[in-house]
């Protein structure tokens, strides 16, 4: 009864009760001999259910105990069952080998099992055609009659047979001759849908090789541009110059400096720019280092300030290396004019630092005297100086700050703008510090 339980509700897939009652079968099965016949109801029920909740280590165990009854009792109708079990387990197993060995031997004994039925229902039909001979033997008139009766019917079925046969050998001609026209039309299809790909293809590639022409006319186009406002900008540096020449000492002459610098920076970023493949990015420690010495010699203060570079291997979109550079400008110009008065000896540290989200820190630091007491009452009158850095930090939508402690430090921190641009920085590598001696 328990065992019937169990296969119940692991068929109504109650596994709950089917354990429930499995327990108590396991309670009861060590007290049956090993060799009882009321092992086999609990043996099927047990793999039942561990085969329905993927048990089948368990189920295994059990089959091959469930195998020792079944093969005490010969029974080959079990035997199958029990090789197409083994299978199934096989299978969920992962042992494909072993699940296809089971199962050719479970169909060898279906097999086994048809062929005496067969066998059976063959004596059963032999017995009961001697029985009709005999009797017909008795009545030889119905005997003739009914071998008359047989052969028609004999003949009736060969009929049968052979018209069958004939209306299939005519169905696979024609499915034969659909499939061959079939194939063709799908040949001919592709041969066409090639000769389209093959012309459009072509057309591609013409289209690719004119717009490669039209992108390398644009950047020669792009280059010659920025050679021309270099020059342009190198006219007005040099009519500055000559201005300067003729001018004295005064606000007007610092004024022409301060512009031809700038001038230079800008014109130095062009150069660069018909210089290199990609004219959108400026290579910045290359600039920054080319900038510096420019100013260096442009203020003439090569043997009284060090100059330390710490400058990272970036690139930087040029609508955001022109603001860069003119900051660089003024405030090194400005350590180079205030920091160091009566032309004393000093140091100035760059820095460009790559932080953490796309971030940039630019950093100009000197240890000269440092601002004035009243530098916060100058800034808010505005000077021409601080206006162009707030100026240009706002450009670049970063943020100033301006320590005064052993001298200055101005630190302007602002993120990469342009996404297709990519950074070139390895961030395994770590700064390129540079100086100037």
């Amino acid at each position: 009864m328990n065992s019937i339980y169990v296969h119940t509700y692991t068929e109504l897939g109650r596994t709950t009760l089917a354990k429930f009652y499995l327990n108590e079968s396991l309670a009861m099965i060590g007290h049956i001999r090993l060799t009882s016949w009321y092992r086999i109801p609990f043996y099927r029920s047990a793999i039942v259910y561990y085969m329905h909740v993927h048990g089948y280590n368990a189920a295994a165990k059990l089959l091959k105990l469930y195998d020792e009854q079944v093969y005490l009792r010969a029974r080959i109708d079990m035997m199958a069952e029990n090789h197409l079990t083994w299978s199934r387990i096989d299978s969920a197993r992962g042992n494909f080998a072993a699940a296809f060995e089971h199962y050719k031997a479970y169909k060898k004994l279906q097999d086994s099992i048809m062929l005496q039925t067969k066998t059976k229902e063959f004596a059963r039909v032999q017995v009961e055609f001697e029985t009709i001979r005999k009797a017909k033997d008795l009545k030889l008139r119905e005997r003739d009659i009914t071998l008359l009766h047989q052969q028609a019917q004999l003949q009736k079925a060969e009929l049968k047979r052979v018209t069958t046969l004939r209306n299939l050998i005519i169905i696979g001609a024609v499915l034969l001759f659909l499939l061959l026209i079939l194939g063709y039309n799908r040949y001919r299809l592709k041969q066409r849908t090639n000769r389209e790909l093959q012309s459009k293809q072509g057309q591609i590639n013409r289209q690719n090789a004119s717009l490669k022409k039209l992108i390398r006319e644009k950047d020669w186009l792009v280059k010659e541009i920025h050679h021309r406002v270099k020059n342009n900008l190198q006219i007005v540096v040099s009519l500055l110059n000559t201005q300067a020449a003729h001018m004295e000492e005064g606000s007007a002459l610092t004024a022409i400096r301060d512009s031809r610098l700038r001038m230079q920076a800008i014109a130095l970023l062009h150069q660069k720019l018909y210089q290199v493949e990609n004219a959108g990015l400026i290579d910045m420690p290359c600039y920054i280092n080319e900038l510096v010495g420019n100013l260096r010699l442009g203020c003439d203060c090569m043997d009284d300030i060090r100059f330390h570079m710490e400058i990272a291997p970036v690139l930087l979109d040029v609508s955001q290396a022109t603001p860069v550079g003119l900051l660089l400008n003024e405030a090194i110009t400005n350590a180079i004019k205030y920091a160091f008065p009566e032309k004393g000896k000093g140091n100035i540290h760059v820095l460009l630092k790559q932080l953490p989200e796309r971030m940039f820190l630019l950093s100009v630091a000197d240890d000269g005297i440092g601002l004035p007491a009243d530098f916060r009452t100058q800034r808010k009158k505005g000077s021409f100086g601080m206006s162009l850095i707030d100026t240009l930090t706002q450009q670049l939508d970063g943020s100033l700050e301006l320590k005064n402690s052993s001298g200055l430090t101005l630190n302007i921190t602002f993120r990469e703008q342009w996404e297709e641009h990519s950074v070139l920085y390895n961030e395994d590598e770590d700064f390129v510090p540079g100086e100037y001696v």
